[in-house]
């Protein structure tokens, strides 16, 4: 074989691209070595999570082989860590290169979600405090009114009670999105990531049922007052 044309292909191999996680932020992409040196010169630890192209999920540098170090009293003087530590050449598929599966979510991407998760705790704990006190208002005021009112308040306490029930569901989803953001920060993997995708989805698809609701009762209660020549059905 050539040794040029055997040099020009190793040219070619592209090399590994790794992919950092620690405290909940995302950094990369890293070579292979310089990677290694970071975690030689103690800038980042073993025990973070990183991720590169094939494999299935986030793991930690100390369980993947590729960036193993040699621990300092085991190398040998005058030879360096890299030397040592280095892998054997990995084998290399000359077929059409492979998306990765895993979906990278940049820091900017993470700094938003945290936001968002703040305002969805903030309007979460409000609706629930919101709806409590309706309910409890609600049942005061029935308890405390005369007989001869009460049977006109049940109508008005009824409907002040569905909307405390919509504003629990509400409340009750925007804080299972929470959650789920929470574990994107801590771990941000593919499956948290689609966790919180849908539960974002559930609480925009309640509120898209409510929107249309609340469209078709305007929609009815303005062509009851068509028909009464403009006056209130409700009089």
């Amino acid at each position: 074989m050539d040794p040029t044309t055997d040099a020009s292909q190793r040219q070619d191999i592209p090399m590994t691209q790794w992919y950092l996680a620690r405290g909940g932020q995302q950094s990369g992409p890293y070579s292979q070595e310089a990677l290694r040196q970071l975690v030689v010169s103690e800038k980042v630890s073993p025990q973070e999570t990183v991720w590169s192209e094939g494999m299935a999920s986030w793991m930690p540098i100390r369980s993947v082989p590729e960036l193993a170090i040699v621990p300092a009293g085991s190398v040998a003087p005058g030879t360096s860590v890299g030397a040592v530590a280095a892998p054997a050449p990995p084998v290399v598929s000359h077929s059409a290169p492979v998306e990765p599966s895993g979906v990278r979510v940049t820091q900017g991407a993470l700094r938003t979600l945290r936001s968002t998760r703040q305002w969805a705790q903030i309007i979460s704990l409000i609706l629930l405090i919101g709806a409590g006190l309706e309910v409890v208002v609600v049942v005061l005021a029935l308890a405390k009114a005369d007989p001869d009112q009460r049977n006109a308040g049940y109508g008005p306490a009824a409907i002040a009670i569905v909307l405390a029930i919509i504003y629990g569901i509400v409340a009750v989803l925007l804080s299972s999105f929470g959650g789920a953001l929470r574990k994107v920060f801590r771990e941000p993997t593919d499956a948290n990531l689609e966790q919180a995708l849908r539960s974002q989805n559930a609480y925009w698809a309640f509120m898209g049922v409510l929107t249309l609701l609340a469209a078709l009762g305007a929609v009815v209660l303005m062509g009851l007052m068509f028909v009464n020549g403009g006056r209130s059905p409700f009089h």
